[in-house]
């Protein structure tokens, strides 16, 4: 397993333990509870799905195995009795091959899709993320770790991440360099919203952390 894999399992792994907890909430595993459990145990669920959009790529150089963990997921929420006895199901709209704004928008005008997991780009992220606030549709990335992100949606409730900022990623590299003795460090990266945070922390997190 690379060295890159493991930071990406442990975040779904996060990913999918929230999604369970909140949506398997209103299922059940005891029958005595329910009206959708059957002699075995088991929940029968019924009715129509609860969708979930996905705006990931699940193709070309991006993709990084966000299928297996998201399939996980909904497999756990689905055993524990769904969303009120309704199946979770997700909708991928693959953006390793889809333009990601078309993509996004067709999820948008989409009345069955309740919320959307996406993107694993900081820049797509800010870009979407006001359209998302005024069709008041739930946007969870599992990837976008801009500090700008948190700092120009904070305290709005439709826009959501399950992992910390790049600065948490500044403070342990120079951590790690104060304690290994390092007497240089540069920088090297881009100039876009993803990169914006190293550029923006670079100075601070060198003067407090070493």
């Amino acid at each position: 397993m690379s060295e890159r894999k493991i930071p990406l399992i442990t975040t779904f792994i996060l990913f999918g333990t929230m999604l369970f907890h909140l949506f398997a909430c209103s299922g059940c595993n005891d029958c005595e509870k329910t009206e959708n459990c059957t002699n075995d145990g088991s929940v029968q669920l019924s009715g129509s799905a609860v969708e979930v959009g996905v705006l990931l790529p699940k193709s070309g150089l991006a993709e990084l195995g966000y299928e297996e963990p998201l399939e996980w997921a909904v497999e756990n929420v689905n055993a524990a009795g769904g969303i009120d006895g309704h199946p979770l199901k997700l909708v991928w709209k693959d953006i390793g091959k889809m333009d990601v704004e078309e993509a996004a928008q067709e999820l948008l005008d989409d009345d069955d899709i309740v919320a959307v997991i996406g993107t694993d780009s900081s820049s797509d992220t800010f870009n979407l993320a006001e359209k998302f606030i005024q069709q008041k549709k739930v946007l969870v990335t599992p990837a976008a770790t801009a500090a700008m992100i948190f700092k120009a949606f904070a305290g709005q409730k439709y826009i959501w991440r399950t992992l910390e900022s790049d600065v948490a990623q500044l403070r342990t590299m120079f951590i790690v360099a104060a304690k290994e003795e390092v007497e240089s460090v540069g920088l090297i990266t881009s100039t876009d919203t993803y990169g914006a945070t190293f550029f923006d922390w670079f100075g601070f997190s060198l003067r407090k952390w070493t």
